[in-house]
């Protein structure tokens, strides 16, 4: 349903299936702006969207991320986006900004470059299949830039938290953190059925070890040790250009239209 003004049309609900999920959408599309282009402010709702087939669609869009044969699980989501639109009211990404909240399940993470980086010490049988817990992070898009504040994970391998930024052209520039030995001594196949079953379990991290994986479009991620004080001190980096970057583009973040 949409209602048009003098110099914007209103969508007050929009609904498609996609991606064997669900896409609702509200927002106001700009007409007058007297460019080529056309700003789009909207909120969307994602449910159930599979984690393959959004891979599967951004790999055919140009993006360099994870395959659709690496990825496993499903996602919900909410998101704020300020864009504009081309003549051919498609989407420009270096025009685009998002605030993204999601809710991440079954996720699972096969052959991942980035994960058998950083635990390369252990064979690739343990690290070439990992399955998380339910994990609910926060993102910023701006541009092709993902911003990443602060993600805790916790894998049938090892509890790991992950700091910094993704570019969609394969640039990475990531803080990890996690626990070599949880990752040697833990009982993999007990943990696994525990996640699979959805069955909670605490336990205590035993001491994370921080590393930085970087990489340049086209090239392996490059691996070096970090310190915890220098890892904090990257994070706080991380963690203020994520609020200045809200403070400075008009991104709601209480998704107040989806309400």
């Amino acid at each position: 349903m949409s209602n048009l003004k003098a110099g914007q049309v209103q969508v007050d609900e929009c609904a498609v299936q996609a991606l064997d999920g669900s896409l609702h959408l509200r927002g106001t599309l700009q007409t007058d702006a007297g460019t080529a282009t056309r700003p789009l402010h909207a909120q969307l709702r994602l449910r159930d969207i599979q984690l393959p087939k959004l891979f599967e669609l951004a790999r055919l869009l140009g993006f360099d991320v994870v395959g659709p044969d690496n990825i496993r699980g499903s996602m919900r989501c909410e998101a704020d986006v300020h864009t504009e639109l081309s003549p051919s009211f498609l989407p420009l990404l270096t025009q685009t900004h998002a605030f993204m909240r999601t809710d991440l399940r079954d996720l699972e993470l096969i052959e991942v470059e980035a994960v058998t980086q950083a635990l390369k010490l252990l064979s690739e049988k343990r690290t070439g299949h990992l399955y998380f817990e339910p994990v609910q992070p926060r993102f910023v898009l701006e541009g092709n830039r993902l911003l990443i504040p602060a993600l805790s994970l916790s894998s049938n391998l090892t509890d790991m938290t992950v700091s910094g930024e993704y570019y969609l052209t394969g640039q990475a520039d990531l803080y990890v953190g996690l626990s070599p030995l949880q990752a040697l001594f833990g009982d993999n196949e007990k943990r696994i059925s525990r996640i699979q079953s959805g069955e909670a379990e605490q336990r205590p991290s035993r001491g994370l070890v921080f590393m930085n994986l970087y990489r340049r479009p086209g090239s392996p991620y490059k691996v070096r040790p970090f310190r915890k004080q220098e890892q904090q001190r990257q994070q706080a980096v991380i963690q203020q250009q994520y609020r200045e970057l809200l403070q400075r583009q008009p991104l709601d973040t209480t998704l107040r239209l989806l309400q």
